[in-house]
């Protein structure tokens, strides 16, 4: 079960009194994950001389080189925030994100504190599968822990034979790797 796709949270500090002020936090995922196009939401801080305003540069940038200018819109300034994916960070690996923002005359915050993102595209192993009744464990095997996240039960398919059993809902247990799937009815075949 792959990772579900990533974000970070980067804080920024501004470095000139008139640079404006942002914050970039996690949309979902956390820190690690499988893409090699992290997402992050970026908000906006400040008034007067220090607001975001349409047409300031958001900057992501990682370590390795690379990077993503993203230009802010009227409907990211109606939010409090831009959603911006990085440019495609390359291996597997740990990489440290900062983010910057320019405004119009060119006033550009000081870069915000790394946060490190580890990418792990390499998926994890069904090691096992147990049936218990109406209950299914699966077990991967990782190298990290598996993605807290859990999948839609309409992600999983279960046949008893070649009676398709309804999967009603999916737990994952990170750090031990396994999914637990409850399922509709019983599985009567082994």
């Amino acid at each position: 079960m792959p990772d579900a796709a990533p974000s970070v949270s980067l804080p920024v500090t501004t470095g000139n009194n008139d640079a404006p002020n942002v914050t970039v936090t996690a949309i979902s995922g956390g820190v690690e994950g499988n893409s090699a196009t992290p997402l992050v939401k970026v908000s906006f801080a400040g008034s007067g001389a220090t607001a975001v305003t349409v047409g300031d540069t958001i900057t992501l940038s990682a370590t390795g080189g690379a990077t993503r200018t993203y230009i802010v819109q009227q409907a990211d300034i109606d939010n409090g925030y831009a959603n911006v994916s990085i440019n495609n960070l390359g291996s597997n690996g740990v990489y440290s994100l900062t983010a910057t923002i320019t405004d119009a005359v060119s006033n550009v915050s000081n870069a915000s504190t790394a946060l490190n993102y580890t990418l792990d595209s390499t998926p994890p192993v069904l090691a096992t599968a147990a049936v218990n009744g109406s209950t299914l464990v699966l077990t991967y095997t990782e190298n990290d822990t598996l993605s807290a996240t859990a999948p839609l039960a309409t992600d999983f398919t279960v046949m008893d034979g070649s009676t398709q059993i309804t999967v009603s809902s999916v737990v994952v247990d990170a750090t031990n790797k396994t999914v637990t799937l409850t399922l509709a009815g019983a599985i009567q075949s082994r």
